[in-house]
């Protein structure tokens, strides 16, 4: 004998309506389509993987920085400096 909990779920109208769309397609309830969808995902293994990661920089890459903020704060300057220096050149040649 199996035994059936009624719950409260809180979807998004979209994926309710699909859900039922689904239901009715398949002639089965709404409850057994989202059993069935449980099942289906509980019965994978979980995947404990970590994503790979990847930090983007800019700037030289030249450049060797420690991890002190120092020389974050160092590299920043000079990034901001050649920036600001550009936008002025820009600016001149535009007139």
């Amino acid at each position: 004998m199996r035994i059936l909990m009624r719950t409260t779920l809180l979807l998004e109208d979209y994926l309710l309506q699909q859900a039922k769309i689904r239901a009715a397609m398949q002639n089965i309830t709404l409850s057994q389509l989202i059993g069935q969808a449980l099942r289906a995902t509980l019965s994978k293994p979980l995947d404990t993987r970590q994503p790979e990661f990847s930090m983007t920089t800019f700037g030289s890459s030249a450049l060797s920085l420690e991890h002190a903020p120092r020389d974050f704060a160092e590299v920043l300057e000079e990034e901001v400096s050649f920036s600001v220096k550009s936008v002025k050149s820009k600016q001149k040649q535009r007139g």
